[in-house]
């Protein structure tokens, strides 16, 4: 439960924002990777965003039928669709970005910089824990992904193409590829 309490206390200082300009959590999520990134097909969409096959498609179509994304025909697998951010969706993500921003930056400050730093990292190496097989032997659950700091999910290439997006530790995938530069390594401890 204190997760969720912690989930649902960082959201609601972002909810207000969003809904301001129409857009849900899950829509951000996907018009922010999609911002970062060149086209991508759902599923590396899906785990990008970490939102589920079944909801992405209604966030898909409803972001569609606003002009916010596109789909194209993927040019390697002509079966597939990639789906792009239009000039439309990089506006919106242009006007809410610096508010999501300060936001961040609010937080940040609430807890500081090492603090915040060292909760990410401690997120990320809890998520990486669960992951693990329960003999902690062989592969993990999921797919292939790194050992520690840097280690990516889902096995892509880490920028957004065909196969999802890399997520570092400490990265939260709400946000924009390098917004927090160094967060993800590991604070060093003080002696």
């Amino acid at each position: 439960m204190l997760l969720l309490r912690a989930h649902q206390a960082v959201m609601a200082q972002f909810r207000p924002l969003l809904r301001e300009h129409g857009v849900t959590e899950q829509q951000w999520r996907v018009l922010r990777a999609l911002f970062d990134s060149a086209p991508m097909r759902a599923s590396g969409l899906s785990r990008a965003t970490l939102v589920s096959g079944p909801s992405l498609t209604r966030i898909l179509r409803s972001l569609e039928e606003r002009g916010l994304i596109r789909r194209e025909i993927d040019a390697r697998d002509a079966r597939a669709a990639s789906i792009a951010i239009t000039r439309a969706g990089r506006a919106l993500v242009g006007r809410v970005g610096p508010h999501s921003e300060t936001r961040y930056a609010g937080i940040a400050a609430l807890l500081g910089e090492e603090r915040l730093r060292e909760l990410y990292w401690m997120l990320s190496d809890f998520e990486r824990r669960l992951d693990m097989p329960a003999d902690g032997v062989g592969e993990e659950r999921g797919g292939a992904r790194g050992n520690g700091p840097g280690g990516g999910r889902g096995g892509g290439q880490g920028d957004g193409r065909g196969g999802g997006r890399s997520r570092e530790p400490g990265r939260d995938p709400c946000r924009g590829a390098g917004d927090r530069p160094g967060v993800g390594r590991r604070p060093r401890r003080r002696a």
